[in-house]
């Protein structure tokens, strides 16, 4: 389908956040978050993360260890922003750009989006008994009726071997979905593929803070700091 047959889309655009929005962690103290990372972060597929705890169960023994995954992406997205900028300080040869730190920054955001309920334990531990009520004759899986045909009507099968890798993959698909948008395999190193309402795929990019400033400034529009409304505060 070409441009001119495309449907119209309701878009709206990314723009630079001249200052940058912030939000406050307990360890972290305060995080940077990009025009691009706010729209990674709100999405329902992010979100869902507030609700899986970082430690399975182990709450129960140890009572403080309550933190969910969603706190811990945030804080890998911003380690993985700090060693970016120190790598870029230390080896200015390497021509780290921004594009490659916020990239990575969101890669440390999204590496997690695929865990499922108590995260490692739906890998493991749950998946494995799960299999054995799939195959068991008796139709029971922890000490309740398991019918496998009833629980799984409507449902794709399960994966052999899934693990929540699979599942982030997967996630990320369905988050671009969401914002209107999908990856071209193909094209790569081009703008994503509009195919829905949401975001407007030209927008969805890395801004260089210094070059989208003084692009500004030169229109007339000075800087200003601006805060964020971000459901990540």
């Amino acid at each position: 389908m070409s441009k001119l047959d495309s449907p119209p889309f309701q878009l709206r655009s990314l723009k630079p956040s001249f200052g940058c929005s912030r939000t406050n962690d307990d360890v972290h103290r305060s995080i940077s978050l990009e025009p691009i990372t706010i729209a990674v972060l709100d999405t329902p597929h992010m979100q869902r993360l507030r609700g899986l705890k970082q430690l399975g169960v182990s709450e129960v023994t140890y009572i403080p260890t309550t933190h969910s995954r969603f706190e811990h992406s945030l804080g890998v997205a911003a380690l993985a922003e700090q060693v970016l900028r120190e790598i870029r300080r230390k080896q200015p040869n390497l021509n780290i750009t921004e594009k490659d730190i916020i990239c990575v920054k969101l890669a440390g955001l999204l590496h997690d989006i695929g865990h499922g309920p108590y995260s490692h334990i739906y890998d493991g531990l749950f998946r494995k008994e799960l299999k054995k009520a799939e195959m068991s004759p008796s139709g029971r899986w922890l000490g309740q009726k398991f019918d496998v045909k009833k629980s799984y009507k409507g449902l794709p099968l399960a994966m052999e071997g899934w693990e929540h890798e699979d599942g982030s993959l997967m996630m990320i698909d369905g988050l671009l979905q969401h914002l209107g948008l999908a990856i071209d395999e193909n094209h790569l190193d081009e703008p994503l593929r509009q195919i829905g309402d949401g975001i407007r795929a030209e927008s969805f990019r890395i801004f260089d803070n210094a070059n989208d400033d003084n692009e500004n400034e030169s229109n007339g529009h000075s800087n200003s700091n601006s805060n964020s409304n971000s459901n990540s505060n």
